[in-house]
């Protein structure tokens, strides 16, 4: 076993990992690869001893049956696709006041556990990013993303990381020429938005495996989805045989991201958390992107937004002397529906026909949990307060405008779409799952 003592310093990675993140050597991140052997960094205090990968790789990583200890000093400057901070993978960690702040990751921004174990006390997790990094990619875990392992933190604060899941991209518009502008004789048809990317678990995200949390603070984490891509506009085309004049409809928007767990997203696992708070944490959901031209309704409706405090699958929770308090669920605004196409006849200047009515807007989604959003799980709470949590649906989508015609009426324009609906402004629990109070309150939660 080793120690190793850091005098007040900043100590900045400098060497490139060019080759892999998880590469063993002598460039990128610090590795602790000793099976059986424990190595403590021993630092000098939080604001004195600073590990910074300078966004070259992750600041560090224990390999299988390692055990590393941290004390006294902060993590920062990490960037990796797990772990930004710290990955870990069948190995035991410790963190003893030990700060891990703006590191960035797709999966655990902070930290990122697969199997193994770790132990954290008296420490601050700060300002890291769980972050989509291809357009309408997921995000998951902006402090900490652990699977299959065994996660208890204690005096702990978790506050401002996101997970925030990619915008998709926008859909390719109608492309070529032709000779009559701008009716086209050679053409490639226009393509759909893309679906924005999910995010959940803002703070901490837990699949299989356990997680304790005793005297610590969630606070101001954020999941957001992406933003879905607006569909490629259509147009005229005309036959280059028959001068016959069809018309290419505009194409859908992407969905908009779901989120799941502003605050904390547990799957799979069991879950116990006492004499701590969950607060002002916000799970919003992506809005979907412009939708296309026809009669057909927006088939875009506004995505889900789950559980803006927590949100617990197929997981068993209990709280205990707690407070949750002030959370958001917002769900995500629909597309629009179509508009209506414009009427032409065999050659441009004949229209004697009606313009097509424009598409209804899609609903809008809906938001479940403003502190708590439970499905197939069992749930109990002793002493909990669940007060001053929101949920919010989103926003129906706008009617389509109605096409023109050269010689007839244009059409109408379409209904707008339906506002999302709302369950369970404090808890929401269903598919099978069930919830046990005692002394507890359930007060001042609000939905629109």
């Amino acid at each position: 076993d080793d120690t190793i003592y850091l005098t007040p310093g900043r100590y900045v990675l400098s060497l490139d990992n060019s080759v892999a993140e998880t590469t063993v050597g002598d460039r990128g991140d610090l590795d602790v690869t000793e099976s059986g052997k424990t190595l403590v960094l021993q630092g000098s205090g939080t604001d004195s001893t600073i590990l910074d990968a300078a966004g070259l790789d992750r600041v560090l990583e224990a390999h299988p049956g390692s055990t590393l200890v941290l004390r006294d000093l902060t993590l920062t400057g990490g960037k990796a696709t797990q772990g930004g901070g710290l990955f870990a993978k069948d190995a035991k960690v410790v963190l003893e006041n030990v700060i891990v702040r703006q590191n960035e990751a797709e999966s655990g921004g902070g930290i990122a556990l697969s199997g193994g174990r770790m132990t954290m006390s008296d420490s601050l997790v700060e300002s890291n990013m769980a972050k989509a990094i291809a357009p309408g990619g997921s995000a998951s875990g902006g402090g900490i993303r652990a699977d299959s392992a065994d996660v208890r933190i204690r005096n702990s604060i978790f506050r401002g990381n996101k997970a925030l899941g990619g915008n998709g991209t926008n859909g390719q518009h109608l492309q070529g020429h032709g000779t009559n502008w701008p009716y086209l004789d050679e053409y490639s048809n226009p393509t759909d938005g893309q679906d924005g990317g999910s995010a959940e678990g803002g703070a901490i995200v837990q699949k299989l495996g356990r997680l304790a949390l005793e005297h610590t603070v969630i606070d101001d984490n954020v999941a957001q989805g992406g933003q879905g891509g607006y569909g490629g506009h259509g147009g005229h085309v005309r036959s280059g045989y028959d001068h016959e004049l069809y018309w290419v409809s505009d194409m859908d928007g992407g969905a908009g991201g779901a989120v799941k767990g502003g605050g904390v997203f547990v799957e799979n696992a069991e879950i116990v958390v006492r004499d701590s708070e969950i607060s002002n944490n916000k799970a919003t959901a992506g809005d979907a992107g412009g939708i296309a031209a026809g009669t057909a309704t927006g088939r875009r409706a506004g995505a889900t937004a789950d559980g803006a405090g927590m949100f617990v699958q197929d997981s068993h929770l209990e709280v205990a002397r707690s407070t949750i308090v002030k959370n958001e669920a917002t769900a995500g605004d629909a597309g629009s529906g179509m508009s209506g196409r414009e009427q032409v006849g065999r050659f441009y200047q004949d229209a004697a026909i009606e313009g097509e009515a424009g598409g209804a807007g899609a609903v809008g989604g809906t938001a479940r949990g403003g502190g708590v959003a439970a499905l197939r799980s069992s749930l109990r709470f002793d002493e909990v307060a669940i007060t001053e949590n929101v949920t919010s649906g989103g926003k129906g989508g706008y009617g389509g405008r109605g096409g023109g015609s050269r010689q007839r009426s244009g059409g109408a324009g379409g209904e707008g779409g339906q506002g999302g609906s709302v369950f369970g402004a404090g808890v929401y629990v269903a598919e099978s799952g069930a919830a046990q109070f005692e002394q507890s309150q359930i007060q001042q939660n609000r939905s629109f």
